[in-house]
């Protein structure tokens, strides 16, 4: 089984709240990965603010079937960590456990990050990088079972789905989008 360690503990130096960054990226999931590995690569000052822990909704999928490279699948939380790994190879800064509450932007053009431990980032970029999540309906069996029979992506996870009857929670078109898909692999579908 692989063991997840994404942290900010990894042999990096804290974010400096004195440094001027080129580019403060909010959110460490896939997109704000990408985009802090291309920035720091070109050799631009980078930091990640991530209010949890990196790999965003990706690190909490069990396997990821549709990642070009990797035929037989990857397990989401090793993958993320792949990205963070990289990321941090090329310099950029990853700050986990920290959320934004404020961005103004002052006099200078210089964006000011203000987080809830108190603290301020300077960067002359931002990146929004927040990602989504799926809502929940919070009924009982829905945590205990995601990733193991309950889903918020027909398009990741239809595959999965193979030959079995499902059914579909949604509304409006992205309910009905989501229905369709699974069609394509389903024995049966049932939209409630």
């Amino acid at each position: 089984m692989f063991q997840l360690n994404l942290s900010s503990s990894q042999s990096q130096p804290a974010a400096d709240e004195s440094a001027l960054y080129d580019v403060v990226i909010i959110g460490a999931g896939a997109a704000g990965m990408t985009a802090a590995i291309y920035a720091a690569r070109d050799g631009w000052k980078a930091l990640i603010l991530e209010k949890e822990s990196p790999g965003g909704l990706a690190a909490s999928t069990h396997l990821i079937e549709n990642y070009p490279g990797f035929p037989d699948g990857v397990e989401g939380p090793e993958l993320m960590e792949k990205f963070e790994e990289q990321a941090r190879r090329f310099g950029a800064q990853i700050t986990d456990f920290t959320e934004v509450v404020s961005l103004e932007k002052n006099a200078d053009n210089i964006f000011e990050i203000k987080t809830d431990d108190g603290k301020t980032y300077r960067g002359r970029t931002v990146l929004l990088a927040t990602g989504s999540q799926p809502k929940k309906l919070g009924i009982p069996g829905e945590a205990e079972f995601f990733n193991r029979g309950v889903s918020y992506c027909a398009t990741c996870d239809g595959p999965l789905y193979k030959d079995q009857d499902v059914a579909v929670i949604g509304c409006g078109n992205s309910g009905l989008q989501e229905a369709q898909i699974l069609l394509e692999y389903a024995k049966s579908v049932t939209f409630v």
